[in-house]
C-alpha cells in the first residue's frame, strides 16, 4: 500500500465518537480521523513491517497514521536519532505510550534512551522514559530483578515531578514492576513508603500504587520470585 492509500483507508475508518473520546482523555489529536486502536492494529497486520511507509506516515502528520507508523516500523532500522526526531512532535500521551508499546521497547538502544529521557526537563520526553519502564516490566520477561530495583530508585526520584503526564507514568511503572513477582512487590511497596516519607514527592503516586499492590486479588496473582 502507498501512503495515500493508507490515509484514505484510515479516513474511511474514522469515527466522531473516537475523536470525542480522545478529547475527553486529554489527547491532542486535531489531525485525527478518529480510528480505533483495534482498527489501526488490523490495518497494521494487513500491511506488515514496512519501514519506509512508516516514515512516510509519520511525516504525514496525521495522528492515526502516526500510531500506525509505530506498528509497521522495523525496530532494527529505527535509530535512536530518529527516535529523537519523532519525540519532538510527541505532545500527547497516546503517542508516547504507543511508541513505547509497539516500537521503542524492541529497539536495541532502548535502555540508554530510557535513562536519558527520564532526566529530561520536557514533560513528554520524561513520560516516555518512565512509560518504557512500565512497558518493559510487562514485556521484559528475562530481565533480572536487579534491573527493576534500579529503576525503582529512578522512579523514587521521578516522584517529585508534579506534571500530570509524568506523575501518572511514574505511578504506572511502580505498579507494573510491583506486579512482576513477590520480591519486586515488596521493593515497590518500600519505594512507595520512601515517597510518602518525603514531603517533596507526590503522595498520590505512592498511595494509588499501594492500593493496587495490596489488593488481595492482585496479590493472589503475583508469582513468587
Amino acid at each position: 500500500m502507498t501512503k495515500d492509500e493508507v490515509l484514505k483507508e484510515l479516513e474511511s475508518l474514522g469515527s466522531e465518537d473516537v475523536r470525542e473520546g480522545r478529547a475527553r482523555y486529554g489527547i491532542r489529536a486535531e489531525t485525527s480521523y478518529g480510528v480505533s486502536i483495534p482498527n489501526i492494529k488490523a490495518l497494521a497486520k494487513k500491511i506488515g513491517k514496512y519501514h519506509e511507509l512508516s516514515l512516510q506516515l509519520w511525516e504525514s502528520g496525521n495522528h492515526d497514521a502516526r500510531i500506525l507508523s509505530f506498528m509497521i516500523a522495523d525496530p532494527q532500522k529505527f535509530t535512536h536519532e530518529l527516535a529523537e526526531e519523532w519525540m519532538k512532535e510527541m505532545t500527547s500521551w497516546d503517542l508516547t505510550d504507543g511508541a513505547a508499546v509497539y516500537l521503542f521497547r524492541h529497539c536495541d538502544w532502548v535502555f540508554d534512551k530510557m535513562k536519558e529521557w527520564i532526566s529530561s526537563d520536557q514533560e513528554f520526553r520524561r513520560r516516555q522514559g518512565f512509560v518504557l519502564m512500565a512497558v518493559m516490566a510487562v514485556h521484559g520477561k528475562k530481565l533480572p530483578n536487579a534491573k527493576f530495583i534500579e529503576w525503582l530508585d529512578d522512579l523514587y526520584e521521578g516522584a517529585s515531578d508534579k506534571r500530570n503526564f509524568v506523575k501518572k507514568a511514574v505511578n504506572w511503572a511502580i505498579r507494573q514492576i510491583g506486579k512482576k513477582n513477590t520480591t519486586l512487590r515488596h521493593q515497590a511497596l518500600f519505594t512507595c513508603e520512601r515517597i510518602l516519607d518525603d514531603k517533596q514527592k507526590v503522595n498520590w503516586i505512592a498511595l494509588d500504587a499501594k492500593r493496587e499492590l495490596n489488593d488481595p486479588k492482585i496479590v493472589a496473582r503475583i508469582k513468587k520470585g
